[in-house]
């Protein structure tokens, strides 16, 4: 439903995903990515390579 405001395609992530990701985030695993980096992503392992591409565009 999003997807038309957004122009993303949704992702549906399994519970078992979501509380692997939550308890990464929780437990201060990913810290080091950038906030925007967990914006409009599915599983943790989307937010984890949007934010490796955001910080290595950055550091060009």
């Amino acid at each position: 439903m999003a997807e038309a405001f957004t122009g993303l395609k949704g992702a549906l992530v399994d519970i078992k995903d979501t509380i692997k990701g939550f308890n990464m985030i929780m437990d201060g695993e990913v810290d080091h990515l950038p906030e925007m980096a967990f914006n409009l992503v599915g599983s943790i392992e989307d937010a984890i390579a949007k934010g490796e591409k955001m910080m290595a565009d950055v550091a060009g």
